[in-house]
């Protein structure tokens, strides 16, 4: 059977899974209402249901993604170039790719343990250029 090879582009800021917070009264863990995240994995769960609608993969996954975040005030100019850059500062790569693992759960693979492969880069967005995250997506 050949492999699935399907590629994403997400347009939404990316946010990274936050840790959960444990309420002192009840002692259930929990994400704040508000927290950019909701957005995020909302934005992540519908356009990739916009664009795919096969059946939830079984098998080993390849995962690539490519996040490119907001651009900061202190480096929009002008008259200068605007290009891709490093994106060196929080959030971390590692949040950012279990955010997209967790929300595609149960509409690309059954379970986000079948990544068994997964790469993540991050970029300050370029200036003709909005955030968004590139998704990668092979089936072994």
């Amino acid at each position: 059977m050949p492999a699935t090879h399907l590629e994403f582009v997400v347009h939404s800021v990316p946010a990274p899974q936050p840790r959960h917070t444990i309420s002192r009264k009840t002692g259930v863990a929990f994400i704040k209402a508000g927290n950019p995240i909701h957005q995020f994995k909302s934005d992540l769960k519908s356009q990739v249901r916009e664009k795919y609608t096969g059946p939830v993969m079984g098998g080993p996954i390849a995962l690539s993604c490519v996040f490119l975040l907001p651009r900061p005030q202190n480096m929009i100019w002008k008259k200068k170039p605007m290009p891709r850059e490093k994106h060196v500062k929080k959030p971390d790569t590692d949040n950012l790719i279990k955010a997209v693992k967790d929300a595609l759960t149960g509409i690309l693979w059954r379970d986000d343990s079948q990544v068994w492969y997964e790469t993540a880069m991050k970029f300050v967005h370029a200036g003709d250029e909005s955030p968004c995250v590139l998704i990668n997506v092979t089936e072994a």
